[in-house]
């Protein structure tokens, strides 16, 4: 439990908030860990399938020496500590992975959590996991109490894996392997107590549904409930909630939380629950409501000791008790996911990371969210800033959705990545997250054709262009006077009213040369249309993006002047032309 009590020492708040001092010492602290408590093994594909997700063959566990038994639950917690507490570029300065980075530590640490998980032909204990691991259904080493899954382990495990999923800075920015999720989706099926009218209805087990069921492996059960994708209105998370609200005055350690009378919180208890109750976001539950973060707030300061310690406490000693206490009081878990759409209307949504526009990316209300509570300057996709944002029914299904719009080359979506996320908070300071899909398409020139579609024989799919000619398909952004002061990206088309008017707009117009009005007709306002103005804020004149010059095929570059005679009549000859879709 070092690598738990390490977490408890670097503040689990936002690095952005955290002192020069943390970030110091975080590296000092992990240190003592690398040089003691990390090990490597071979792993491969298993039953339910390949948890290599780097492709090295490589699994890392951690756990203190002689404690092979605990080594679920230390390599959980370890994968939790680096994903959240340090920078991940940062190299491992000694012991066996010295020359490694925090960011391969932890990929093949979340691999050897993928790699133990119990194996479809392991029965009741399918998709959790256990003290030893399960090597196609072949135990590590045989514990003397058996072998079988728990929602002890396997809530440990569940929490690390929750860390590696979220993108920087609260955690790795993994994909988790979809088997791992699909598989432990059958096991809270199984662990989650049936509802037929008894006291336990809801809660978890340890091995058994019917067997020692409580809050502390409960709050696991919620957590990993979020980690496979429920919300707060899914049934089962209902039913686990239910079983909280029953036994949350409980004036004991097990089931309750609070503690016999004139004893020790079960602070192991208030942490596991604090995890699955900001893993969905959940401030209040129960009928009545039962305020859950006011109520840790008062009972668990009120048993600090004088030295700032918290006293000895079911399943730990005051110093893991203390750690579970300050992480409870912290409140700190991996945000809720929300639904995003990249690219809205696009399928698949394709990107070249070269691309001099922007990508639009919306944050959809839901039954469970409202996009409209999300503060928009808190937002960043894929590394990057919102350019503009505003509220519009995206999805046209009656509601306000969150649009926002990202400079591409902003952004730190790279060659090969197939999802891209988007992390920020609500007006309220609750944590977001959302991800989604992405096919990256190599673009040379950076033109809104893709190499593919500039080189097949079908002009009207873009086609019969030079890939090496940003030039030769004339799509341009839509004006800001035609999109209410803000400048849309090219839309991979060619078309009389986004293209063919947007240039007929800047006809006159030329290199150091006057404006033309804007719409309002009355020269030197805002929606003026100016060769050398930079309304996108892309470091060019937005006369580049709407000049062309007659070409060898189709249109070649800027001249300096937009004309009626040339410019506009180069555009109209590719109206109707389109990228959208093409390979």
């Amino acid at each position: 439990m070092r690598a738990s009590r390490l977490k408890a020492l670097d503040p689990t708040a936002p690095r952005d908030n955290r002192s020069d001092t943390d970030g110091i010492l975080a590296p000092h602290r992990l240190n003592w860990l690398f040089d003691n408590c990390v090990f490597t093994k071979p792993i491969g594909p298993q039953l339910a399938g390949d948890p290599d997700s780097d492709g090295d063959g490589i699994g890392v566990y951690w756990e203190w020496s002689g404690e092979v038994n605990h080594r679920s639950y230390s390599t959980g917690i370890g994968l939790m500590a680096i994903c959240e507490a340090v920078e991940l570029d940062r190299v491992v300065e000694s012991g066996p992975l010295a020359g490694w980075t925090y960011t391969d530590v932890a990929r093949d640490t979340m691999d050897y959590l993928s790699w133990s998980q119990m194996d479809p032909n392991t029965g009741g204990s399918r998709g959790g996991w256990s003290y030893a691991g399960s090597d196609n259904g072949v135990f590590e080493w045989e514990p003397p109490w058996g072998a079988a899954s728990d929602n002890s382990n396997a809530g440990w495990v569940s929490l690390g894996l929750g860390y590696a999923e979220v993108p920087p800075p609260e955690g790795c920015g993994f994909i988790i392997p979809q088997f791992v999720k699909d598989e432990l989706n059958i096991w809270i099926d199984y662990i989650q107590n049936d509802v037929d009218g008894d006291t336990d209805d809801g809660g978890s087990g340890y091995s058994h549904p019917n067997d020692w069921v409580n809050i502390l492996k409960t709050g696991n059960l919620v957590q990993q409930m979020a980690l496979v994708g429920d919300t707060a209105t899914t049934p089962r998370v209902l039913d686990a909630l239910d079983y909280m609200a029953r036994h949350w005055g409980d004036a004991n350690d097990d089931p309750g939380w609070r503690g016999w009378p004139g004893d020790a919180v079960n602070y192991h208890a208030t942490f596991t629950a604090m995890k699955g109750f900001t893993a969905l976001g959940i401030h209040e539950f129960g009928d009545p409501p039962i305020d859950w973060q006011a109520d840790f707030e008062t009972v668990i300061p009120q048993q600090q000791l004088g030295d700032g310690s918290w006293p000895w406490c079911m399943y730990g000693d005051p110093i893991l008790c203390t750690t579970w206490a300050l992480l409870t009081l912290q409140k700190v878990a991996p945000p809720p996911e929300v639904q995003i759409d990249i690219k809205p209307g696009s399928d698949p949504n394709s990107i070249n990371p070269r691309s001099r526009g922007v990508i639009p990316v919306a944050i959809l209300t839901t039954e469970d969210f409202d996009a409209a509570t999300v503060d928009p300057e808190t937002v960043v996709f894929a590394g990057a800033s919102p350019k503009h944002y505003a509220l519009e029914d995206v999805d046209g299904d009656g509601d306000y959705d969150l649009i926002l719009h990202f400079k591409t080359q902003e952004t730190d979506i790279q060659p090969g990545d197939t999802e891209a996320c988007l992390i920020g908070q609500t007006y309220d300071g609750l944590p977001i997250v959302g991800c989604d899909s992405v096919r990256i398409v190599p673009d040379r020139d950076c033109d809104g054709c893709s190499d593919g579609a500039e080189l097949q024989e079908n002009p009207a799919l873009g086609g019969e262009r030079d890939p090496d000619n940003p030039w030769d398909f004339y799509d341009v952004p839509v004006p800001t006077a035609f999109n209410g002061g803000t400048m849309d990206d090219r839309d991979q088309a060619v078309s009389m009213v986004n293209d063919v008017l947007a240039v007929l707009g800047y006809a006159g117009t030329s290199d150091g040369g006057a404006c033309n009005a804007g719409p309002d007709g009355v020269p030197g306002n805002a929606d003026d249309r100016c060769y050398n103005q930079d309304n996108n804020s892309d470091g060019e004149d937005d006369g580049l993006l709407y000049d062309r010059s007659v070409g060898a095929t189709w249109s070649d570059a800027p001249d300096g002047a937009i004309s009626i005679l040339e410019d506009v009549l180069l555009v109209l000859a590719q109206a109707g032309h389109s990228c959208q879709g093409a390979p």
